[in-house]
């Protein structure tokens, strides 16, 4: 039975289980349990079951509805399921459905309930907006939001009244200004701007017809000026003028037309003026050729009349302002009232009567006091009392010309013949000079003779006068520039300089290039004598031991030049060296003087010997290794050691006990520590038992403290403290909590205790805090109570009651006591009185809110402000109110009734106030006066004034009783000024306050009897050092040297205490600072070292001062203070005079501190970027600058801020990459970030900013924007004569811009100049001119340059000219950008200095052969009155051939190139240049754009054109063909000239009849002249003139080919162009002509006439077969030369070459054909050319030489010389051969003369004829 239970429990239990067991489907179970560990997807998990989620979710979690996915993931939200906008959820199927169209949110797929952004809910579908609507409600037209939310406002959104609606995007668009409102188009206009007008027609606004528009923001119309009809920019700026008001337009102004003036309206002109610019000003005249000025006066002699015309005045009128009345006389007339009146003989001019003269008839005399007596200065009276002129060189003489008084200039009054002027000593006579003078010898002549260097004596004792009257200097001396210089010994004789020896004195010596030399082994003493050089000495100089070369190749040569042995040897003999012996380096004769190592030492035995410390190795020394001091065999082998801690156990170093091995040094143990290992503070046994070894630190046990001498030793903490530290009174616990606090490392009583001795003691309770006793109190415990000497009182205002505590007392008490109602002081007690302790009002206040108020100011006492209980004097009370008396009572009992009278009244037996007499105080009746008012005395029954002083007196006016003013004394009844008072006015006034006595408030007599008052300038005043306060002086604070008002208020300071002036404050002086004693103490020293402001700083001290961020006591760098200076990431706790205590901070820690009881440092602020947590820094979030508490908690951001006030991730401008997690900039986007160097906003190229944000060359950008800007650039360059001996060098300043700089002197002080030679800069140091030119603009831009002009007194080659600009910012071009470069410069034209000696000289060789050209221009002039016209033409000839030498392309020396231009007279361009014809032309050619012509030409002032340059040709055509017309028609006029060439009486022969027959003579010859010029005309004439001119035709017309323009655009430059071309075909067949006639057959004796018309073709030329092609041979070679000295000016060598070749043809021309007829002709011509080719070929010398440089400057000027000899040749032998032609043709000529002289001589004077009586023979 018991079994089968068992067996029934079992199945049983089996059966529970089971039952339990089961699982749910939707879920898993684990372990065969029931219970859901996870459930299925649909389902959640709430405690041990699982729950169905409701639909739509597919799958949630927490509860059925919060859905973790959607049935429809695509359309759902999570995690409510909810279908997205627009979409409704199927209920069946739980997926979303699409609403109506445009809808937001349905109900159904039908209905729609709220509908998409610009849709609106038209029943229950959604209908668009109607633009402009973007969002709209209740209907497509009322807008809730608009398109254009700037310009469009809800419910309408139509547009602002000056905008009009775009129809295709429905935005707003501004009328265009100056449209008002607009319509259709931004530009049609309904209404205009302010002060515009519309134009109904075009629908445009425009300013009116006499308004101009103003470029302002915005713009407006404005009036022009009222002259002006229209106008533009500016109301001034006419267009056209009013009518009618005589003004007409010029230059956009309305002026005055002519006749009238400006004077705010046209005003007619008055005659004389016929235009003026106001009324007695004019510009033009009635009369324009007599009158003139500003007031159009009759000039001189004329005056005017009544048409305002001038009209002569009448002699002997000078000047007259009427036909009659004369102002002044001409000369030999004086004025005698309104006539003139002519002087009498001797006078020629006289003044007031005839025979007073002012000038005599005779030159020569001078009137003495109005009478012409004596000869005039220069003139002697002769025995006919006439005056004679002095004979030179008198100046002043008497008797006779030669009986001088005075001598001209140069000449002196002889000593030896009286009255006889000669040339003084040194001085010659020069007869030659035109008056003859003296002139000065040349030195060295003391004397000369006939010329300057034609010398009779010497200024040198040491020169004789040679054979040919030269001073040479005598043997021994050498001529050293006027003087002679005796010779330096050893020189013998010597040239040129003192030591250019030419022989020397003894055999030892040897000349070398003009110096007497020692022999090799020689050397010159003290006296110039060869001595031996000393051994070992080879060679010497400067003296006998300057060695300059050695016996021994051993010995080398010292700074001091003696002969040492090198290194290595020593001298073993005076002369040799022997090599040392190592280990010896150096040595001598003794030993070693140093040695091969450096680690090796001499001893004394001068032995090379290791230094202690080293052992040798071999010959040298090696090192012991540390710790070793001293060692041997090896470096380890220890035989003493460095440190004496250490201990040598078997040759090794050992350290002793407390000591520990660093580096092979020991260090001893740090107490306290017995012994240490590695560090001294890693202890391994401590020194005593108060210490526990604890990681190897000994600290002290608990309960103790460090004691004893560093804190070594540990003793018992002392009471209260419970533990201790550092010592054993620095507490870290204390005993007792409740009565001990730790503060700062003590155990301090707490609050309410007070300490006795170890122990604490409470205070009384009154008492907060104590000391010494319970009761004596520190602080209250009541805040109501105050501390009076220990004591607890209470507060003013306050009662102490029965529980001592401070209550407040009640108003109106001030202070109470015993309760708060009784008062022992009142509120206000101006006011009230505490009386029986209650607070009552005075008489005239009552009281209100226990306040007293004041009551009206006429009651004495009130109950309110209106309701007075009693009045004041003058009012009566009547209802509470006061009313006021009548007058004249002075107090009435009412309206009627008076008390009393006021004064100058007397009440009456009626009681009426009666009047007193005038001005009576007092009375008793009407008629009579007891006392007067002040100022008045009574007598004569009235009252009477007194004297202005008196205030009252008697009897009289002047006899005072009292006075007016206290500042005035009475004395026997006078008012006088009191002591102190000056009288001012009949006032006393006071003196100033120092004065007793005074005239003025300025002027003092007396001072006040006081210390330190004195009186000065009439002035009482402290003396320094004091100062003025209450009529006394006091003393100035020391601080103050003077002061004024107070002490400390101070003028001037002592500066010898250390201290200046601040502010009327006397302080230290820089480096001193204010101790106790207010003495100014230096800041250096010990205790400025203490003082703030001091600011004391000595890094080297070793402890810290106020100006030092740490000093720590060591030199270490990177401990924590360096130099200093904090280090970073540490901190340093600072005592003032002891070392800094530093210590590291953690990273990214700003500041820190030290924590004592574990010596650790914890950070309390952080860096920027970083915030402090658990004393550690942690860095802020990415988008925070800074931040506190939390990373994201930003305070600041690192970039802007976004419109919801968080801080964003990147700045502006850039955009987070969310992959890469970084900041990128994006181009295009008009922000300009760091890595872009623009953004313009778009990506296109060429526009500045490409498409990668890079600027594009010569681009600048700037907020988007890129521009191309044009900088002010400063250009430097030289111009006009640029000649290389021309001193003056000019250059210009100029811009290439407009620029915007203020017109002042300013810019001169912006700029500095230097001369530049290679790399060396210095200030310029020539003379130079600067000066600044602004031209402004139609645009008011300025256009600046300056000129520079430098005359240069010395000689530059390769410098150049720079200007350093001192502030390049301060030129702005026109847009205001600024000048980049700081400097320009330019090269500076060469130029060599000539000096006045060589200027001289050429300025004489020019007179010498000016003197030739005057001398052959005289016989040329000759030639042309009497014949042999070829004479002028040769001269002509060779002159002008000579003047275009110049044009050769090379530098002429200065001598060649003067020379050459005095030749420029002959050039016929001298003629236009002289007219100025250039001028004439000049507005209508552009000068630069012609081609450019040779430089030399064109220095000269020359251009290319034909039309210029051949008008000088032209000229002398015009003049030859005028010479011909004159010459035709003369004798036409001359032959109607017809006198009767007979007497009436036969045979006399008077005066009138020879004269008829020498005007007879005179006009046959100038007929026959007319005659010649006539026949010779066609064709002699024409072909000479040809001739003449061929050089100058040449040159014009070759000038004008090489820059030929036929295509210039200019017509004139083509006209000239063209020219050139006819002219050099009239040049080819003119040549061709002459050829062709001289060819003829006819040319030939026989035919006279052929012969006569072609005369100039044959004159002196024989008729060869190639002798007469003469003339066409010579205009060919001109033109040729022409050809080849312009064509050929580029190559200057092959141009000078080919005129040289021509030069020699026509040499060799002149030799083999001789075509010249006159030898003498053949001479001149062959001579010429020959010189001219020397000449050439030295000139070409000089060309090579530009290019080489081989010349010095000296033989350029030999070589100019030269040449300036061969053309002066040329011009002689012209001028001797000229002058013996004309000679002979001038006897030729002379002998018809003669014959016809005799003609008329036999019929001046006929012979009669005598009868022959031969026939009678």
């Amino acid at each position: 039975m018991g079994e089968n239970n068992i067996f029934f429990l079992l199945i049983l239990s089996g059966i529970l289980y089971q039952t339990q067991c089961a699982c749910p489907s939707y879920c898993q179970c684990s372990g065969g349990s029931s219970i859901c560990n996870t459930c299925n997807p649909d389902y959640y998990k709430s405690g041990n079951n699982c729950y169905a989620c409701t639909k739509p979710c597919a799958t949630c979690s927490t509860n059925a509805t919060t859905c973790t996915a959607c049935v429809d993931t695509t359309n759902q939200v999570i995690s409510t399921c909810a279908c997205n906008n627009g979409l409704i959820m199927n209920t069946s199927t739980y997926l979303c459905e699409n609403c109506p169209s445009n809808c937001k949110v349905c109900s159904s797929s039908t209905i729609c309930t709220s509908c998409n952004d610009n849709y609106w809910l038209n029943g229950n579908s959604c209908s668009p907006c109607i633009k402009p609507c973007l969002n709209c409600s209740s209907s497509g037209s009322n807008c809730s939001t608009c398109v254009d939310t700037t310009n469009q406002t809800p419910s309408s959104c139509s547009c602002p009244s000056n905008y009009i609606m775009n129809t295709s995007n429905y935005f707003c668009n501004q009328c265009q200004f100056p449209c008002a409102t607009c319509q259709t188009t931004v530009s049609y206009c309904l209404t205009c701007a302010s002060t515009y007008t519309i134009d109904s027609s075009t629908h445009t606004c425009s300013c009116q017809n006499n308004q101009f528009e103003v470029n302002s923001t915005p713009k407006t119309c404005q009036n022009c000026s009222s002259l002006c009809q229209t106008c533009t920019l500016s109301a001034t700026n006419c267009g056209s003028c009013v009518g009618g008001l005589h003004r007409h337009l010029d230059n956009n102004q309305c002026i005055c037309d002519n006749g009238y003036y400006e004077n705010t309206t046209c005003q007619p002109c008055q005659l004389p003026c016929i235009n003026c610019t106001s009324l007695s000003v004019c510009t033009s005249c009635n009369d324009s050729t007599y009158q003139s000025g500003t007031t159009c006066q009759c000039q001189a002699t004329y005056f005017m009349n009544a048409s305002f015309m001038c009209q002569s005045c009448v002699a002997p009128c000078q000047n007259c302002t009427s036909e009659m009345l004369c102002t002044s006389c001409i000369s030999n007339y004086y004025k005698s009232g309104n006539t003139c009146i002519q002087c009498t003989s001797p006078c020629y001019n006289c003044v007031d009567f005839p025979t007073k003269c002012t000038s005599c008839v005779n030159t020569n005399v001078t009137p003495i006091n109005n009478v012409c007596g004596s000869c005039s200065d220069g003139y002697f009276t002769d025995a006919s009392l006439n005056c004679q002129s002095c004979i030179h060189p008198c100046t002043k003489c008497q008797t006779n010309g030669n009986h001088c008084l005075e001598c001209a200039t140069t000449f002196e009054m002889s000593t030896t013949t009286p009255n006889t002027c000669v040339c003084p000593a040194n001085k010659y006579l020069v007869v030659t000079n035109t008056p003859n003078n003296c002139q000065t010898c040349t030195q060295p002549c003391n004397t000369c003779l006939g010329t300057a260097v034609h010398c009779l004596s010497c200024i040198d004792t040491h020169q004789t006068v040679d054979g040919s009257n030269q001073c040479v200097c005598n043997v021994g001396f050498f001529m050293n520039g006027v003087n002679c210089g005796a010779c330096v010994t050893p020189c013998l004789e010597c040239l040129g300089t003192a030591n250019y020896c030419t022989e020397c004195k003894d055999i030892r010596h040897y000349k070398n290039n003009g110096q007497c030399i020692c022999n090799s082994g020689y050397v010159n003493d003290n006296d110039f004598n060869c001595i031996p050089c000393q051994d070992p000495c080879l060679i010497c100089s400067v003296n006998d031991t300057h060695c300059d070369s050695c016996r021994d190749s051993n010995h080398q040569i010292n700074a001091s030049y003696e002969c040492i042995c090198k290194d290595t040897y020593y001298s073993n003999a005076i002369d040799t060296c022997a090599p040392c012996v190592l280990p010896c380096k150096l040595c001598d004769s003794n030993g070693c003087l140093t040695c091969i190592d450096t680690n090796q030492i001499i001893n004394s035995s001068k032995n090379c010997i290791c230094k202690p410390g080293f052992y040798e190795v071999g010959l040298n020394c090696s090192q012991c290794a540390t710790p070793c001091k001293t060692c041997e065999i090896d470096q380890n082998r220890c035989l003493t050691c460095i440190d004496i801690h250490q201990t040598q156990i078997s040759n090794q170093c050992i350290c002793n006990d407390g000591y520990f091995e660093v580096n092979h040094i020991c260090q001893e143990c740090q107490p306290p520590c017995n012994k240490c290992q590695n560090t001294d503070d890693y202890c391994l046994s401590c020194v005593d038992i108060n210490h526990d070894l604890i990681n190897n630190k000994c600290v002290c046990k608990y309960g103790y403290g460090q004691s004893g001498t560093n804190g070594t030793a540990c003793s018992l903490c002392q009471q209260p403290c419970l533990d201790c530290s550092t010592s054993v009174n620095t507490c870290l616990s204390c005993i007792d909590t409740s009565i001990f606090h730790l503060d700062n490392d003590k155990c301090l009583c707490q609050q309410g205790y007070f300490s006795v001795g170890t122990n604490c003691v409470q205070c009384s309770s009154q008492c907060s805090t104590c000391i010494d006793v319970s009761n004596k109190c520190l602080r209250c415990s009541d805040p109501n109570s105050v501390l009076n000497q220990n004591d607890c009182n209470c507060k003013p205002g306050y009662y102490q009651n029965n529980s001592m505590i401070c209550e407040e007392c009640q108003l109106p008490c001030l202070t109470c006591i015993s309760n708060s109602n009784y008062c022992t002081s009142c509120h206000n007690p101006g006011m009230q009185q505490a009386i029986g302790g209650q607070c009552i009002c005075i008489d005239g206040y009552y009281i209100i809110n226990n306040q007293c108020e004041k009551c009206n100011q006429i009651c004495s006492k009130c109950d309110s402000y209106n309701n007075c209980t009693q009045c004041i004097d003058g009012h009566y009370l009547q209802n509470q109110k006061c009313l006021k008396c009548q007058t004249p009572c002075q107090s009435c009992f009412d309206e009627y009734t008076c008390k009393t009278c006021t004064d100058n009244y007397i009440m009456n037996n009626l009681g009426i106030c009666i009047q007193c007499i005038q001005n009576c105080k007092n009375c008793i009746d009407s008629l009579s006066c007891i006392t007067c008012f002040d100022q008045f005395y009574y007598g004569n029954q009235s009252c009477i004034p007194c004297s202005q002083k008196c205030q009252t007196c008697e009897n009289d006016s002047k006899f005072c009783t009292s006075c007016q003013n206290t500042s005035q004394i009475l004395i026997d009844n006078q008012c006088h000024c009191k002591d102190g008072y000056f009288e001012e006015d009949l006032d006393c006034k006071p003196c100033d306050q120092l004065c007793k006595l005074c005239r003025s408030l300025s002027y003092c007599t007396e001072c006040i009897k006081s210390d330190h008052v004195v009186l000065e300038m009439n002035l009482c005043v402290c003396q320094d050092g004091f100062y003025l306060e209450n009529k006394s002086c006091q003393l100035c604070d020391k601080k103050c040297q003077t002061c004024t008002q107070k002490s400390d208020d101070c003028l001037t300071c002592n500066s010898q205490m250390n201290r200046v002036k601040q502010q009327n404050a006397c302080i230290c002086q820089d480096g001193y600072f204010e101790n106790d004693n207010k003495d100014c103490w230096p800041c250096n020293s010990d205790e400025g070292k203490i003082i703030k402001n001091c600011k004391y700083k000595n890094c080297n001290d070793k402890v810290w001062t106020y100006e030092e961020e740490c000093d720590d006591g060591n030199e270490e760098s990177r401990d924590g203070c360096t130099n200093c200076k904090i280090d970073e990431q540490y901190s340093c706790i600072n005592i003032l005079l002891q070392p800094s205590f530093c210590f590291k901070c953690g990273e990214n820690c700003q500041e820190c501190q030290i924590i004592e009881s574990n010596k650790l440092s914890v950070c309390t602020k952080c860096n920027q970027g970083y915030f402090l947590i658990q004393d550690r820094c942690s860095q802020c979030a990415e988008k925070c600058l800074d931040c506190k508490n939390s990373a994201s908690n930003c305070i600041s951001c690192k970039y802007q801020q976004n419109q919801k006030g968080e801080c964003q991730l990147c700045q502006s401008g850039y955009y987070f990459d969310e992959f890469n997690k970084k900041c990128i900039s994006k181009c295009g986007d008009s922000i300009k970030t760091v890595e872009e160097e623009c953004d313009d906003g778009n990506l296109l190229s060429g526009d500045g900013c490409n498409q990668n944000c890079k600027k594009e060359k010569k681009f600048i950008c700037k907020d988007g924007i890129c521009i191309i800007p044009e900088y002010p650039v400063p250009m430097l360059f030289s111009y006009g004569d640029i000649q290389l001996y021309n001193n003056i060098r000019k250059f210009k300043l100029e811009y290439n811009l407009f620029l915007n700089i203020p017109q002042d002197n300013e810019v001169e002080k912006m700029i500095k100049l230097f001369i530049k030679k290679q790399t060396t800069l210095n200030p310029i140091d020539c003379p130079y001119e600067m000066k600044t030119q602004y031209t402004l603009n139609n645009s008011s831009n300025i256009s600046f340059s300056i000129d520079f002009q430098i005359f240069f007194n010395r000689s530059t080659t390769k410098e150049e000219f720079l200007i350093e600009y001192l502030n390049p910012s301060y030129f702005l071009s026109s847009q205001g950008y600024p000048q980049i470069l700081s400097e320009v410069s330019t090269t500076i034209p060469e130029y060599i200095f000539i000096d006045q000696a060589q200027v001289n000289q050429v300025e004489m060789a020019g007179s010498s052969n000016s003197i030739l050209l005057y001398i052959m221009a005289v016989m040329a002039g000759g030639a042309i009155l009497f014949g042999g016209l070829d004479i002028f033409y040769n001269l002509l000839d060779t002159i002008q051939m000579l003047s275009y030498l110049k044009y050769i392309n090379t530098q002429f020396p200065f001598n060649l190139q003067t020379f050459f231009d005095f030749f420029g007279f002959a050039q016929l361009s001298f003629f236009s240049k002289y007219l100025n014809l250039q001028e004439l032309i000049d507005p209508f050619i552009d000068y630069e754009d012609l081609k450019q012509i040779p430089e030399k030409i064109q220095i000269d002032g020359l251009n290319s054109l034909f039309v210029i340059n051949g008008s000088s040709i032209l000229f002398v055509w015009l003049t030859l063909i005028a010479v011909y017309v004159f010459s035709k028609y003369l004798p036409h006029l001359l032959f109607e000239i017809k006198l009767k060439y007979y007497n009436e009486i036969p045979g006399q022969i008077d005066f009138a009849l020879k004269f008829k027959f020498w005007i007879l003579a005179i006009k046959i010859l100038i007929i026959q002249l007319c005659l010649t010029v006539v026949q010779e005309f066609f064709y002699s004439g024409i072909l000479r003139t040809f001739f003449a001119t061929a050089y100058d035709y040449s040159f014009s017309m070759t000038l004008q080919l090489f820059a030929l323009e036929l295509d210039s655009q200019n017509a004139l430059v083509k006209f000239s162009s063209f020219l050139a071309i006819i002219a050099l075909g009239i040049y080819f067949f003119t040549i061709y002509v002459i050829t062709k006639k001289c060819g003829n057959q006819k040319f030939s004796i026989e035919e006279y006439q052929y012969r006569l018309k072609y005369m100039s073709l044959f004159e002196g030329i024989k008729y060869g077969n190639y002798s007469k092609y003469f003339y066409s041979i010579s205009l060919t070679k001109k033109f040729l030369f022409m050809l080849i000295l312009i064509f050929c000016y580029e190559q200057p060598y092959f141009q000078v070459l080919n005129l040289i070749l021509l030069s020699i043809i026509e040499i060799l021309w002149l030799t083999l054909f001789q075509p010249l007829d006159d030898l003498n002709e053949f001479i001149k011509q062959t001579s010429c050319e020959i010189n001219k080719s020397i000449a050439l070929f030295l000139i070409s010398g000089l060309v090579l030489d530009q290019e080489v440089k081989i010349f010095s400057e000296n033989i350029r000027s030999i070589i100019g010389w030269i040449c300036v000899g061969n053309i002066s040749l040329i011009l002689v032998i012209q001028l001797i051969i000229d002058a013996i032609q004309q000679w002979v043709f001038l006897i030729k000529k002379y002998k018809k003369f003669r014959r016809l002289v005799e003609k008329f001589y036999q019929f001046w004077n006929p012979q009669k004829q005598k009868a022959d009586h031969s026939i009678f023979k």
